[in-house]
């Protein structure tokens, strides 16, 4: 399953609209690589490669949001840090156990349920909000 980043995803944010395109191509590499049976060190590395970035995002994300008063702070860190968690057990599992079909199952659902949806609703709320305080409303 290909996930693709949409202009419809924008946030009107430069730096957090090209993170969130990165984010969903590195997505779709690691659930590539899954699916075409690539080695687990393969897997492995392209899933590092996606949880370094997540990290990377995420602080930008938070800081950004910190520096312009973002009253949905909290509730950002809490998701994100939710994310993360899922995306580490999942890490944990491919160590483990290897790449299974239980695995793409989950990264699909987890891609689809959580990043494109979060763009489209949390982090659409915080370009709103940038927007607005740009604006001075």
């Amino acid at each position: 399953m290909e996930i693709k980043w949409t202009p419809a995803l924008k946030i009107g944010h430069d730096v957090i609209d090209s993170q969130h395109i990165e984010l969903f191509s590195l997505f779709d590499e690691f659930v590539d690589g899954c699916a075409k049976g690539r080695g687990k060190a393969s897997v492995l590395e392209l899933y590092q490669s996606l949880k370094e970035y997540i990290e990377k995002h995420f602080r930008d994300e938070e800081a950004l949001m910190a520096s312009s008063g973002y009253p949905g702070l909290e509730k950002q860190k809490r998701e994100h840090k939710n994310f993360q968690r899922q995306v580490s057990e999942l890490g944990n599992t491919i160590s483990s156990q290897g790449v299974a079909l239980i695995e793409l199952v989950q990264m699909n659902k987890l891609l689809v349920n959580w990043l494109v949806n979060h763009v489209q609703d949390v982090d659409q709320k915080f370009g709103e909000y940038l927007r607005e305080t740009a604006s001075g409303e």
